[in-house]
């Protein structure tokens, strides 16, 4: 069974290009979940082959929230001796991080597996486009 999608929210620091496969990814610090939580203190989120001309325009320092699922993944390196290891959690991010607007009022309504139903299909579809891999 596939991991629940969900809303994480994050303070976006940078793109990055600077792995094996050059793909995209984005730096962010204080990863939290929809009540609040800290889950990380920081993550490398994968975004694929996309460009980040793809993505909206992000400031370093600037709040996005993102839908992603959590994955456990293996270190390549233990942490030096006396660093705290955080947990091995890890975000397949689902489409673009976008910044919060903090001025909307969230519909009481809203339920992230909807949500996460009705937009599956559609970045499949767009990433299968794009000649891009959705996993």
């Amino acid at each position: 069974m596939r991991a629940a999608l969900d809303r994480y929210t994050a303070e976006f620091v940078l793109w990055s290009r600077n792995t094996p496969a050059r793909n995209l990814v984005a730096l962010v610090y204080d990863v939290r979940d929809r009540d609040g939580n800290l889950l990380r203190e920081h993550a490398w989120l994968q975004l694929g082959r996309r460009s980040p001309q793809h993505q909206p325009p992000l400031r370093p320092g600037e709040i996005v929230e993102f839908y992603a699922r959590r994955e456990r993944y293996r270190r390549r390196k233990p942490p030096p001796p006396g660093v705290e290891q955080e947990p091995c959690i890890g975000f397949r991010v689902v489409g673009c991080l976008y910044p919060v607007d903090f001025d909307r009022e969230e519909d009481v309504d809203e339920s992230t597996p909807v949500m996460a139903q009705t937009l599956a299909p559609i970045v499949v579809a767009v990433a299968q486009g794009a000649s891009v891999d959705p996993r």
